[in-house]
Protein backbone atom coordinates (compact mmCIF):
# COMPACT_ATOMS: atom_id res chain seq x y z
CA UNK A 1 0.00 0.00 0.00
CA UNK A 2 1.19 3.53 -0.79
CA UNK A 3 0.67 6.86 0.94
CA UNK A 4 0.47 10.24 -0.73
CA UNK A 5 2.29 13.50 -0.13
CA UNK A 6 -0.68 14.69 1.97
CA UNK A 7 0.68 12.59 4.80
CA UNK A 8 2.48 14.88 7.27
CA UNK A 9 5.18 12.24 7.76
CA UNK A 10 6.45 12.89 4.25
CA UNK A 11 7.91 16.30 5.22
CA UNK A 12 11.44 17.17 6.25
CA UNK A 13 13.14 14.32 4.42
CA UNK A 14 16.61 14.71 2.96
CA UNK A 15 19.19 12.90 0.88
CA UNK A 16 22.80 13.68 1.76
CA UNK A 17 25.36 12.94 -0.94
CA UNK A 18 28.97 12.72 0.21
CA UNK A 19 31.75 13.00 -2.34
CA UNK A 20 35.22 12.01 -1.19
CA UNK A 21 37.94 14.55 -1.92
CA UNK A 22 40.90 12.44 -0.79
CA UNK A 23 42.15 8.92 -1.57
CA UNK A 24 40.33 5.96 0.01
CA UNK A 25 43.24 5.06 2.31
CA UNK A 26 42.75 8.41 4.07
CA UNK A 27 38.96 7.91 4.15
CA UNK A 28 39.50 4.47 5.70
CA UNK A 29 41.69 5.91 8.45
CA UNK A 30 38.72 8.06 9.62
CA UNK A 31 36.01 5.46 8.93
CA UNK A 32 35.64 4.27 12.55
CA UNK A 33 35.05 7.83 13.75
CA UNK A 34 32.62 8.43 10.86
CA UNK A 35 30.66 5.30 11.84
CA UNK A 36 30.42 6.53 15.46
CA UNK A 37 29.04 9.83 14.11
CA UNK A 38 26.45 7.92 12.05
CA UNK A 39 25.49 5.76 15.05
CA UNK A 40 24.89 8.85 17.19
CA UNK A 41 22.38 10.26 14.71
CA UNK A 42 20.74 6.88 14.03
CA UNK A 43 20.04 6.65 17.77
CA UNK A 44 18.55 10.16 17.70
CA UNK A 45 16.27 9.16 14.83
CA UNK A 46 17.80 11.57 12.31
CA UNK A 47 19.45 9.11 9.94
CA UNK A 48 17.23 6.53 8.26
CA UNK A 49 19.57 4.56 6.00
CA UNK A 50 23.12 5.06 4.74
CA UNK A 51 25.92 3.41 2.84
CA UNK A 52 28.77 3.87 0.41
CA UNK A 53 28.24 4.76 -3.21
CA UNK A 54 29.08 2.17 -5.82
CA UNK A 55 31.75 2.69 -7.02
CA UNK A 56 33.08 3.95 -3.69
CA UNK A 57 33.43 7.67 -4.46
CA UNK A 58 31.42 8.82 -1.44
CA UNK A 59 28.32 7.94 0.49
CA UNK A 60 24.56 8.42 0.66
CA UNK A 61 22.48 9.14 3.76
CA UNK A 62 18.70 9.43 3.97
CA UNK A 63 17.71 11.65 6.87
CA UNK A 64 14.77 13.20 8.64
CA UNK A 65 15.37 16.55 10.33
CA UNK A 66 13.40 19.65 11.29
CA UNK A 67 15.08 21.78 8.62
CA UNK A 68 18.01 21.92 6.23
CA UNK A 69 20.04 24.33 8.38
CA UNK A 70 19.91 21.93 11.34
CA UNK A 71 20.99 19.05 9.11
CA UNK A 72 23.90 21.13 7.78
CA UNK A 73 25.09 21.63 11.37
CA UNK A 74 24.84 17.89 11.99
CA UNK A 75 26.86 17.11 8.85
CA UNK A 76 29.54 19.58 9.97
CA UNK A 77 30.17 17.28 12.98
CA UNK A 78 31.11 14.34 10.74
CA UNK A 79 34.85 13.59 10.96
CA UNK A 80 34.86 13.49 7.15
CA UNK A 81 33.71 17.13 7.20
CA UNK A 82 35.90 18.21 10.11
CA UNK A 83 39.01 16.97 8.28
CA UNK A 84 37.79 18.14 4.85
CA UNK A 85 37.76 14.61 3.43
CA UNK A 86 34.40 14.95 1.69
CA UNK A 87 31.93 17.49 0.37
CA UNK A 88 28.23 17.29 1.22
CA UNK A 89 25.20 17.98 -0.92
CA UNK A 90 21.94 18.08 1.03
CA UNK A 91 18.77 17.67 -1.00
CA UNK A 92 15.40 18.24 0.66
CA UNK A 93 12.52 16.43 -0.95
CA UNK A 94 8.85 15.69 -0.49
CA UNK A 95 8.09 12.14 -1.60
CA UNK A 96 4.81 11.68 -3.39
CA UNK A 97 4.66 7.91 -2.89
CA UNK A 98 6.17 5.39 -0.52
CA UNK A 99 5.61 2.01 1.05
CA UNK A 100 3.35 2.44 4.06
CA UNK A 101 5.76 0.41 6.19
CA UNK A 102 8.57 2.82 5.35
CA UNK A 103 6.57 5.82 6.49
CA UNK A 104 5.55 4.00 9.67
CA UNK A 105 9.23 3.32 10.38
CA UNK A 106 10.15 6.95 9.76
CA UNK A 107 7.40 8.14 12.09
CA UNK A 108 8.84 5.90 14.82
CA UNK A 109 11.99 8.03 14.73
CA UNK A 110 10.19 10.53 16.99
CA UNK A 111 10.95 8.02 19.72
CA UNK A 112 14.18 6.28 20.65
CA UNK A 113 15.00 3.96 17.78
CA UNK A 114 17.17 0.94 17.21
CA UNK A 115 19.22 0.33 14.12
CA UNK A 116 21.02 -2.53 12.49
CA UNK A 117 24.39 -2.65 10.78
CA UNK A 118 24.31 -4.80 7.65
CA UNK A 119 27.52 -6.78 7.24
CA UNK A 120 28.35 -6.85 3.52
CA UNK A 121 31.78 -8.46 3.89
Amino acid sequence: MFVTQDDKLMKNLFVILLNYTVPLDIIDSYRADHLKFLDRYYKKGVFIISGPRNPRSGGVIFARCSDKASLQKICAEDPFALHRLATYEIIEFTPTKSWTSLIQSISASDQEVSFETIDRS
